[in-house]
């Protein structure tokens, strides 16, 4: 059984060890009351799979949807700046988002705080030695694809954003997340591998 379905199997049978096993990535081992996690699988088909797993832990719900951590094909060969795509590091990005407007479109969650990105400067679609590590803002949101229709290919809708398949997913947690309060939102992104031992 690959990861992917692994974690759907934690999903459906056993919550609670899924919940464990993901505290177990934050700093102090603790959940926070509402936790956006992004898990990314490195394959380069333009694709919406990654996982977001929603997991809010004031109430013991946990969602998985599909989407995508990474900028798409076309963004990746056209990038918003020369020095490559921008990749979202992986690991616990502390309070990173707040809310605001993602361009003029939604009230979303919008980066508010630095974070460490790659640039992919040899356009392969893969994080590796070649690329470049930087810390800054760079507008890294979390934001419904912006296709009419759900799309299966990524296409415009992420130039490095962290981006739900479903814009019913994405609305799901954007409201779980303002109806608890919460002003400032941290991010964990994790990579397949880190689940290799399951």
């Amino acid at each position: 059984m690959d990861i992917y379905n692994i974690l759907w199997d934690m999903w459906q049978k056993r919550t609670d060890h899924l919940a464990d096993t993901l505290a177990g990535f934050y700093p102090d081992g603790k959940l926070q009351k509402k936790n956006i996690i992004g898990i990314r699988f490195e394959n380069q088909n333009d694709k919406f799979d990654d996982i977001f797993c929603f997991l809010e832990e004031d109430t013991g719900v946990i969602n998985l949807f599909k989407g995508t951590t990474e900028p798409s094909v076309y963004y990746t060969k056209n990038p918003m700046r020369q020095e490559g795509a921008l990749r979202l590091a992986l690991g616990f990005h502390e309070n990173i988002w707040g809310w605001g407007t993602h361009r003029r479109k939604y009230r979303t969650l919008v980066q508010r705080k630095g974070c460490w990105i790659y640039r992919d400067k040899n356009a392969n679609q893969i994080t590796d030695e070649e690329d470049t590590k930087e810390f800054g803002w760079f507008g890294c949101n979390f934001h419904p694809q912006g296709n009419k229709r759900n799309m299966l290919r990524i296409q415009l809708s992420s130039a490095g954003c962290q981006v739900p398949f479903e814009k019913q997913a994405w609305k799901y947690m954007r409201d779980s997340v303002k109806k608890s309060g919460i002003k400032e939102a941290s991010y964990l992104l994790l990579h397949e591998k880190q689940f290799s031992e399951l």
